[in-house]
C-alpha cells in the first residue's frame, strides 16, 4: 500500500525545499524507515554507516572508467589516459577518503579493483598482452 504525500506551498513566495532521499519498507505490522543524508557529496545513513556512499562511488567510478576507455580508444599514447584517469576517478575515489574509509575488505577489493583494472589495460595497451590473473608484477 502506497500512500501519497502532500505538501501545501504558497503561490507567490521563493521556498526552497531540501529533500532526504527515504524508502519505506513494510513488513506485515513492522515499519523500517531508512535514510540517506548527503552532506558535501559523501552520503551515509542513520547509523552513520558510509555503506550508500561506497556503493555509489564504486557504481560512479565504474561508469566514468568506461567513458575513459571508450573515448579514447584512438589515442596512440597509452600516457594519455593517465590524466583522465587521475582527474575523473581517482581524484572522485580518493575524496573525502579520511571519512568514509572502508572497513570491510570486500569494499576495499571493489575500489582496489577499478585502478587495477585501469593498470592492466595499460599494460595492455603498451604490451598487447593482457596480463595473467594473480600476478603482482
Amino acid at each position: 500500500m502506497c500512500q501519497s504525500v502532500m505538501f501545501f506551498l504558497s503561490p507567490g513566495k521563493e521556498t526552497e525545499l531540501i529533500v532526504i532521499i527515504a524508502s519505506v519498507v513494510r513488513f506485515s505490522l513492522v515499519q523500517i524507515r531508512r535514510l540517506q543524508i548527503r552532506d558535501l557529496g559523501v552520503v551515509f545513513d542513520q547509523k552513520l554507516s558510509f555503506v550508500p556512499h561506497i556503493t555509489q562511488l564504486i557504481s560512479s567510478a565504474a561508469k566514468i572508467y568506461g567513458f575513459v576507455i571508450r573515448n579514447g580508444k584512438y589515442f596512440n599514447n597509452s600516457s594519455i589516459f593517465i590524466e583522465p584517469f587521475n582527474t575523473l576517478i581517482r581524484s572522485k575515489l580518493e575524496y573525502g577518503s579520511m571519512i568514509w574509509h572502508p572497513i570491510y575488505t570486500c569494499h576495499q577489493h571493489h575500489l582496489e579493483a577499478i585502478q587495477r583494472r585501469f593498470l592492466k589495460f595499460l599494460i595492455w595497451r603498451k604490451d598487447k598482452v593482457y596480463p595473467r590473473r594473480g600476478v603482482n608484477s
